[in-house]
């Protein structure tokens, strides 16, 4: 009987841990790391959060911190299907049809972005190439520090906006969120480069 409780209290213990692990990131977001060769380290002293729902920006996964006014929200855009929509259509392209190839898009998709979530650009510009590679993993990216709108910012006064490309692969935005420029200092440092390209 005690052997029984034992392994029946075990078993609960190892499901209720492998529910609330940090590993347990959404189905959606894990498949889109999947898609775009992404790995995403989860940090520590942050929970999740739902994306706010807005029409400026859709993300598929956010954290917070559980004391200071600052988050970080994760949008990743595949080209995986688009390359093979383009790569079929390059075949046999029809007379006076023209696409544009899905792995140059990242300039004008970033600016986009950028100019969909922002009031007012503060500054920005691209990323150093060896911190790309090194640390990113990626090809090219971008970075702007900017006055969110209304809708997206959900009450932050500031965001600091990162885009990291794989021309293969696609392209990541990050988004941290913050009033206080000391505490984005100190709280996105430890955990700026938790998602990379492989």
């Amino acid at each position: 009987m005690k052997k029984r409780i034992l392994i029946t209290l075990l078993i609960f213990i190892s499901v209720a841990i492998s529910m609330f692990a940090g590993d347990n990131l959404p189905e959606e977001f894990t498949e889109l790391l999947k898609r775009t060769n992404l790995t995403y380290e989860i940090p520590e002293d942050f929970v999740e959060v739902e994306p706010v729902d807005n029409s400026h920006m859709l993300y598929e996964y956010a954290i917070k911190h559980p004391i200071e006014k600052f988050e970080v929200r994760y949008a990743i855009r595949p080209i995986d299907e688009m390359l093979v929509e383009y790569n079929e259509w390059s075949k046999n392209p029809k007379e006076g049809e023209t696409r544009l190839d899905p792995k140059n898009l990242y300039p004008a998709i970033g600016q986009a972005v950028k100019l969909n979530i922002s009031d007012k650009e503060i500054n920005g510009g691209s990323l150093p190439e060896e911190s790309l590679k090194n640390d990113f993993g990626a090809d090219a990216g971008m970075s702007y520090f900017v006055m969110p709108r209304e809708a997206f910012s959900n009450g932050y006064k500031h965001t600091m906006m990162i885009a990291i490309n794989k021309k293969e692969k696609g392209t990541a935005f990050i988004f941290y969120m913050f009033d206080d420029p000391k505490i984005f200092a100190q709280l996105a440092m430890p955990i700026f480069y938790n998602l990379r390209f492989e």
